[in-house]
C-alpha cells in the first residue's frame, strides 16, 4: 500500500501545533522518539499501527484512519513495476531495465497525483542512472543523474551536505548508489563515509538494509577493515535469514567468506560454500562461476562446481 506522506506528514503537523505542542513535548507524552516523529512529519517514513495509536492518544484523532484518506490510486501497477526492477537490481540484470523504465512512464502517464507522478519520476531517474552505468560505462553521468533522483524530493540535496537531511528508504537507496559511484570516481573511504550514514539513518527492518550491510562488508574488504567486513556481513545475513528473505545471501555469504579467510577464522570454507549453495536456490548460476573464479584467483581457494 502506497500513501502521499508529504500530504499526511504536513496534517499531523498542523494537528500538533494546534494542539500547540512541540515535537520535544509530542515525544515526551506519547513516548515516541523525536527522530522518528520528525521522519513522519517530513513524509519520510510511514510509521507503524502502533506508532499511530500512541501519537493519536496525545492528537486526539485516529491517526491509523485518517492516513486511509491519503492512500494512493494506482499503487497495485506502481507495485508490480517496483517489485521487477528490485529483482533486477538484486541478479544484476541491468541489460534489460529499459522495460520497467517504459512501464513507470506508461504509468506516469495515466495518473494525475502530483505526489506520485513526482515517486515515478525519482524511480525513473534511478533505472536510467543504472542503465547509464552498467550499459553506457559512463559513471559521471550516472552520478548526475543519481543526484537529479535523489532533488526531486530533497531540493537542496548535494554532496557536501548530504548529512543535514532525513530520507526515505528509496532515498537511502539513492544515496548508497551514490555511495558506489563515489567509490569509483573519488574514493572508496568517502564512499563508507556515505553508507555508514545511510545505515545509521534507517531502521533495522528496512529492506534496504541487507543490501547496504553487502556494500559495507565488500568495501571495507577493500580498504582491508575485514573485521568491519565480517560484522556487516553478519548483520546482512541475520536480516535476511529472520526475515526469511533469501535475494542477496550469496554476495553476504560471499563477503563473510573472504573476510574470514583473511582474518585466519577455520569457518571461510563453510561460508564460501553456502554462497555457492544460495546461488543455485536463487538461480544464479553466471554469479556462481564468478565467485569460484575470484576465489581462485585472488586466493587460491578451490571451489567445487556441482
Amino acid at each position: 500500500m502506497y500513501y502521499n506522506i508529504e500530504a499526511f506528514g504536513q496534517k499531523i503537523i498542523s494537528i500538533r501545533k494546534s494542539h500547540k505542542l512541540t515535537r520535544e513535548q509530542l515525544s515526551k507524552l506519547s513516548y515516541v522518539s523525536m527522530e522518528t516523529i520528525r521522519k513522519v512529519e517530513t513524509g519520510k517514513y510511514i510509521p507503524s499501527h502502533k506508532i499511530l495509536d500512541d501519537l493519536s492518544e496525545v492528537l486526539k484523532i485516529d491517526l491509523n484512519k485518517l492516513l486511509l484518506k491519503y492512500r494512493l490510486e494506482d499503487f497495485q501497477a506502481f507495485d508490480d513495476i517496483k517489485n521487477r526492477m528490485e529483482a533486477k537490481f538484486d541478479n544484476s540484470e541491468y541489460d534489460t531495465l529499459e522495460k520497467e523504465y517504459e512501464d513507470f512512464y506508461n504509468l506516469l502517464q495515466s495518473t494525475e497525483n502530483q505526489y506520485f507522478q513526482k515517486i515515478i519520476r525519482q524511480l525513473m531517474l534511478l533505472v536510467k542512472a543504472l542503465i547509464i552505468n552498467y550499459k553506457e560505462n559512463n559513471p559521471s553521468e550516472s552520478l548526475e543523474t543519481l543526484i537529479e533522483s535523489i532533488c526531486l524530493t530533497v531540493p537542496d540535496f548535494s554532496l557536501s551536505n548530504y548529512q543535514s537531511f532525513v530520507y526515505s528508504s528509496t532515498e537511502i537507496r539513492i544515496l548508497m548508489n551514490i555511495a558506489l559511484l563515489i567509490r569509483k570516481l573519488k574514493s572508496k573511504e568517502e564512499a563508507i563515509e556515505i553508507l555508514e550514514f545511510c545505515i545509521n539513518m534507517i531502521e533495522s527492518d528496512d529492506e534496504i538494509y541487507p543490501k547496504l550491510c553487502s556494500n559495507l562488508s565488500g568495501l571495507y574488504s577493500l580498504v582491508k577493515q575485514y573485521d568491519q567486513a565480517l560484522k556487516y556481513s553478519n548483520l546482512g545475513i541475520n536480516y535476511c535469514l529472520n526475515k526469511r528473505k533469501y535475494p542477496g545471501l550469496n554476495i553476504l555469504y560471499y563477503g563473510k567468506g573472504v573476510a574470514e579467510y583473511h582474518l585466519g577464522l577455520d569457518e571461510y570454507v563453510e561460508s564460501l560454500n553456502k554462497a555457492l549453495s544460495f546461488c543455485d536456490v536463487l538461480g544464479q548460476e553466471k554469479l556462481k562461476k564468478v565467485i569460484v573464479y575470484k576465489c581462485k584467483k585472488f586466493y587460491d581457494i578451490e571451489l567445487e562446481l556441482k
